[in-house]
Formats: structure tokens, sequence, C-alpha cells
């Protein structure tokens, strides 16, 4: 399958660029993706002529609002006006379409790694965290009930639930990442930390060898030059 995908276009009724910037994407792929803020201030009204424009590809079209899209309380509209037109709109849902799942939520803020924002502080960066880890959360279940032997959102799932502080449905999220494969270091590390939350002392312990030797494993096995990072997940 061939994917093309763009986003922030941030459209308005003056822009006439678009339709002939997207103009080749009909012949060379096979679906397009639109990855949030489509309009600027969410206004039906910047919707309508996207549309025009979008419709006219007569491609499986796949998207996700972004906060603009929410600016003017219209969302629920302006997905209306999408879905009538055969778009796929994602929010915290997921999608298959020949055999290729997809999975999509509304944009968000926040941050990634060790650079996320953290519910510390004041209430309303709690309140503004849980929204987002909310909204992650909505698509990471949604992308297990359609996968379940997806490893890597058991994973992400765990691991927003430890941050979360709940303990018990993070290890039984991370038990079934390592349970369906076993091979990724990062797992085994964030199990150990959910155990050892716990007084698992001995599991802990277990699973940060599992870490400590797939890690050195993968420092063995990388090709000549390339720098591996030291840096714990």
């Amino acid at each position: 399958m061939r994917i093309a995908a763009t986003a922030d276009l941030h459209y308005t009724a003056t822009q006439s660029l678009l339709k002939e910037q997207l103009s080749s994407v009909r012949n060379e792929a096979d679906v397009l993706i639109v990855a949030g803020d489509l309009t600027n201030f969410g206004q039906p009204s910047e919707m309508e002529p996207l549309l025009n424009v979008l419709v006219r590809l007569r491609l499986p079209i796949i998207a996700v609002l972004g906060n603009h899209d929410y600016e003017s309380g219209r969302q629920e509209e302006l997905m209306t006006m999408m879905t009538s037109e055969g778009i796929k709109v994602l929010d915290g849902t997921g999608y298959e379409r020949d055999g290729v799942g997809f999975a999509g939520t509304k944009g968000f803020v926040g941050g990634f790694g060790r650079g996320v924002l953290t519910a510390f502080g004041e209430t309303e960066i709690k309140t503004f965290v849980k929204a987002s880890v909310d909204e992650a959360m909505k698509l990471l279940r949604d992308a297990i009930a359609s996968k379940h032997d997806y490893a890597d959102a058991h994973y992400q799932l765990g691991k927003v639930l430890v941050e979360k502080g709940a303990l018990g449905d993070a290890i039984d999220q991370l038990e079934s990442a390592v349970n369906l494969d076993p091979s990724k270091d990062y797992v085994h590390y964030q199990l150990s930390i959910a155990y050892r939350r716990v007084s698992r002392t001995d599991d802990a312990n277990r699973e940060l060898k599992l870490y400590q030797e797939l890690k050195a494993k993968t420092r063995n096995e990388a090709p000549a030059g390339m720098e591996i990072k030291k840096d714990v997940p």
C-alpha cells in the first residue's frame, strides 16, 4: 500500500495552492492521511472548501482533528461534514484497510520523552496532563482491542499506567508485551520498574537482568561506527 500523508493544512477559502500541490497524489498513493489542523479556526466555512479539494482526489482518506479544529467548539460539526463525504475520522479509534491498521486521536501537546509535561504543581497543569493522558489511553486501548497481539501497544499502555500509579493493570499490560515479544529490552526495563513499585523485588531483579543482557547484546551487534545511545528508556 502506498500511503501519502500531510498535516497542518490550516485551510482557508483564500488558499489556492493546495489543489495543485495535491494533484499528483491520486496517481501516486492508495491512501491519504491528513494528520490534524485541517482548518485554521475550526469553522465549517473553512472545512467546506477543503472538502471540495479532498473529495476530488477520489482517494480513501483517513484523518484526525488537531487543536485548531477545536478552536470554535464546532468539532462535531466538522467531523460530520467529513464523514458525510466518506472520510474516515479517527478519534481514539482504529481502522483497517486492505490489511493495514490505522489508529488515531486528536492532536494534543505535552512533549516527548524526558521533556514530557508531568502532572505536577498547579491544578491547571494536572488537569491538562490528565486530558492528554486520557486521549493516549483511549487510543491504546482501542488499538489493543483491534489487534490483541500488538506488543508495542501493550507496552505503551503499561508505561502510561505505571505513571498513573495503576500498577496492577500496568503489570498485566507489560507482561503481555513481554510474552508477545521478549526481545525488546526497554519492555523488560519498564516491567522491572513496575515490579519494584509493588515490592516484587525478585521479579524486578530478573527483568532488570534481562534488560541488561539484551542491551549488551544490542551494543555488541551494532555495526562499526554506529553510536548506541546509553539512555534508559
